[in-house]
């Protein structure tokens, strides 16, 4: 059973998810206690009890019965939002009490996150090599070479990973990454998405087929597959959802123009005409977990390269 505590820290991560990706403005209504209760297996009483710190944090704004809203504190103060300004004090507070010197903090971040390493990423889609690249790259600084597992074998693998300073995959691929790292001495991230952006992802493509059958321009059939298999509990019949891959340019230009589509950055990158509004882009939001795991391992070889 999960504490007050704990269940704050995850309403904690849903709700930057939400700001910082999904666009959550101040006012804007969040999970009800009820809701988060029915999601989480957590005692009313203690969700009300999570809700309540991260009222006095700042946070969020609990209006009795009308609901659960984001605060006016995560809007913008001035070049930070006020969220983030909170984050980073706490950050300088947390160094003073490891006897850190503010002033020497900067130099300290930037030996222990040196993120000039060269990360091997192995999916087997297009699609997910595109967008956990994106997101290795641009969130954490990686050098990425993208490998595409299929049809490779071990020997290949192997060869294709020497190096590299670390290797991410997804649980996916675990037992065939796994053994292939380990003889050659690599670290390993599994990466797993973040379990309440994937709530979010499905309650917001539950909404979205309440209008009607949704669009998804993909770069690979096999993504297709997955996606298939990992809302078939939402999508219930074919025709809910048809995919049309970037390839097919007669496909896309014959698209209603005021349809709205979910896009893959993959498609995104091959496509060259235009297409209609983008609903939503597939983005990986990685788990707590994995980016602790990633971050450690990143510390660990900026420490070991000293």
């Amino acid at each position: 059973m999960l504490l007050p505590r704990q269940l704050a820290d995850r309403l904690r991560d849903r709700i930057l998810n939400l700001i910082h990706l999904w666009g959550l403005a101040p006012g804007d209504r969040l999970p009800g206690i009820r809701e988060v209760s029915a999601e989480t297996g957590a005692d009313h009483r203690a969700v009300s009890r999570a809700y309540r710190m991260l009222e006095a944090e700042g946070l969020v704004e609990v209006r009795g019965r009308s609901g659960v809203y984001a605060a006016q504190a995560i809007g913008s103060a001035g070049d930070l939002p006020r969220e983030t300004e909170r984050w980073i004090a706490s950050v300088l507070a947390e160094a003073r009490k490891r006897r850190i010197a503010l002033p020497a903090l900067p130099d300290l971040v930037r030996r222990t996150a040196d993120t000039r390493r060269r990360c091997a990423f192995v999916e087997s889609t297009e699609d997910h090599l595109v967008a956990y690249a994106r997101e290795l790259t641009n969130g954490y600084g990686l050098d990425v070479v993208s490998i595409d597992v299929r049809g490779s074998s071990v020997e290949a693998l192997r060869d294709r990973l020497q190096g590299v300073d670390l290797v991410a995959t997804t649980p996916y691929h675990t037992a065939v990454v796994r053994p292939v790292v380990k003889a050659l001495g690599i670290p390993l991230v599994i990466i797993a998405v973040d379990p309440d952006a994937a709530r979010d992802v499905a309650g917001a493509l539950r909404q979205r087929l309440q209008q009607g059958p949704l669009t998804v321009i993909a770069a690979d059939p096999a993504f297709a597959d997955r996606l298939r298999t990992m809302y078939d509990d939402i999508v219930v019949r074919e025709d809910q959802v048809r995919f049309v891959f970037a390839n097919d340019e007669a496909a896309i230009a014959a698209l209603d123009p005021t349809e709205s589509v979910v896009l893959t950055r993959a498609a995104e990158a091959r496509l060259t005409i235009a297409v209609p509004p983008v609903y939503m882009l597939h983005e990986p939001v990685l788990s707590s977990a994995s980016v602790g795991e990633l971050c450690r391992i990143i510390v660990q070889l900026s420490i070991g390269s000293d």
